[in-house]
């Protein structure tokens, strides 16, 4: 039952956030091609290190959500 209002729980945060997400995206994707074009020349690698960079970021973010969520949850 605890998992289930977990999940539950979590769509109205979501619902509120969404449109602030939309920003988020360009942002995300323009910093991973820079980064990725600071340390290459090459369009393939520039490509490349660009989709792991940004794979690591939304990595990232999402852990941080889950653990400001997971700390809001808990101390209810």
């Amino acid at each position: 039952m605890l998992i289930g209002n977990f999940f539950f729980g979590l769509s109205p945060i979501l619902a509120l956030v969404t449109p602030q997400l939309w920003y988020a995206i360009p942002l995300v994707i323009s910093v991973s091609l820079v980064w990725g074009a600071t340390r290459h020349e090459r369009l393939r690698e520039i490509v490349a290190h660009s989709i792991r960079s940004l794979f690591w970021v939304l990595t990232f973010v999402t852990i941080v959500f889950g653990l400001i969520y997971l700390s809001g949850y808990v101390t209810q």
